[in-house]
């Protein structure tokens, strides 16, 4: 009875290596992409510094955070949680332009 568990359980690890690889795969031209955006960005002198600085550390440090408290929390509540968030921010956004 534990075999097939632990056969499955060895199939989906492999799966979901596979996944991550081909995921991985198709961020590299989107990650050049952005480096080559940032790079034009710069060059132009379109960033304002004061703001991006600390926008940028709070995206880091969110990101760090979200990523664990992600990782421990079931993925149907992350799923819930993530278009939660993006309704409530889109209606934000939207009542602010037009209402």
């Amino acid at each position: 009875m534990g075999a097939p568990r632990l056969q499955r359980q060895s199939v989906e690890i492999q799966n979901s290596e596979e996944s991550l690889r081909t995921q991985t795969k198709s961020l590299n031209p989107t990650t050049a992409a952005n480096a080559v955006a940032v790079v034009v960005f710069v060059l132009a002198g379109a960033i304002v510094w004061q703001e991006c600085i600390p926008m940028t550390t709070g995206a880091v440090i969110g990101g760090w955070i979200g990523a664990h408290i992600g990782r421990r929390l079931p993925s149907p509540l992350v799923r819930v949680l993530t278009f939660a968030v993006a309704v409530l921010t889109t209606t934000v956004f939207f009542s602010r332009a037009y209402l």
